[in-house]
């Protein structure tokens, strides 16, 4: 699976955006990633601002190709851990984030325009996510197989 962007817009809105936050979520089978908004899932810490430096490098691995992997669909049901909230003038962007499946999914607003199998980036990404959450057990205890 590729990342896709239904328009040539959001990976501009993501690059552009002038806010982000971060929050944990509480992984539930009960709804599904990408049928329901960002919003609908339950969340287990407050929203945090992501430090700048950090933001910057998650925009980039969010529009780089070279984050996600191409082939076939994985058999995996996505339940998200964390979700990034990207704001600005024009932009409202939520990316849900499953590490366990290295799936994300993208939303503009209520709208999923986006996502993919993050395998390539998922090392990094981690790395990153650690940083914004860096004394949370579960986020400590994810690993990346290689």
């Amino acid at each position: 699976m590729q990342a896709v962007f239904p328009s040539d817009g959001t990976p501009a809105r993501i690059r552009e955006s002038a806010q982000m936050e971060a929050v944990l979520l509480e992984p539930t089978l009960e709804i599904r990633m990408g049928e329901a908004p960002p919003d609908a899932f339950p969340t287990r810490s407050a929203a945090i601002p992501v430090e700048e430096s950090v933001a910057r490098e998650l925009r980039s691995l969010l529009v780089s190709a070279r984050s996600y992997e191409t082939g076939a669909a994985k058999g995996c049901r996505p339940t998200p851990g964390v979700r990034l909230m990207l704001s600005g003038e024009d932009v409202d962007i939520s990316v849900l984030i499953c590490f366990e499946c290295r799936i994300l999914t993208i939303f503009e607003g209520d709208r999923s325009v986006g996502g993919g199998s993050f395998d390539p980036g998922a090392s990094r990404l981690l790395h990153l996510i650690r940083q914004v959450f860096p004394d949370d057990s579960v986020i400590r205890q994810l690993e990346v197989p290689s």
